[in-house]
């Protein structure tokens, strides 16, 4: 399975993006287009955009959750978006969520315990203003705005 395979289960739209600025969605694509799983993670891109420049956000980072062995692949979570700082490593990490399923709850719960350090700069955007806890956990989703004044805040605080 690529990793370009979109989720029609949850009615989830692919969207892409060409590099002439051309939108447009459906199951055509160059190797040259950036792809977006739908049209809310590719808000949060342009969200991500006005406070770094591209080369700082590093798009579908995958993190070995748990590594195979000899009886079973390893697990893996493709975190949506890393910018990374001045250090080339990442500063925070940034999920776009619409539907919060249960296979996600499970790996958000892995990622939790094996990558504390992760969890502790995940910010889970949704598209509800009010921010909700997203797992037993109580680790709580903000919203664009709610982004943008993480972004804003972090900025001046390292100033």
């Amino acid at each position: 399975m690529s990793e370009y395979s979109p989720t029609t289960k949850y009615r989830s739209k692919p969207f892409y993006q060409t590099e002439n600025g051309e939108q447009y969605q459906g199951a055509r694509q160059n190797k040259e287009d950036k792809y977006f799983a739908s049209q809310w993670e590719y808000e949060v891109y342009k969200e991500l955009l006005k406070h770094f420049p591209k080369e700082r956000i590093v798009r579908q980072l995958p993190v070995i959750l748990i590594p195979k062995n000899h009886n079973y692949p390893a697990i893996t979570h493709v975190i949506d978006f890393a910018v990374l700082g001045n250090n080339i490593k990442p500063e925070f990490w940034v999920e776009a969520k619409g539907c919060a399923t249960q296979v996600y709850k499970l790996k958000l719960q892995l990622l939790n315990h094996f990558h504390p350090l992760i969890w502790r700069d995940l910010q889970i955007v949704t598209k509800s203003a009010k921010p909700k806890p997203i797992d037993s956990s109580r680790k709580r989703t903000i919203d664009l705005v709610g982004l943008s004044n993480f972004i804003v805040t972090r900025n001046h605080l390292r100033i």
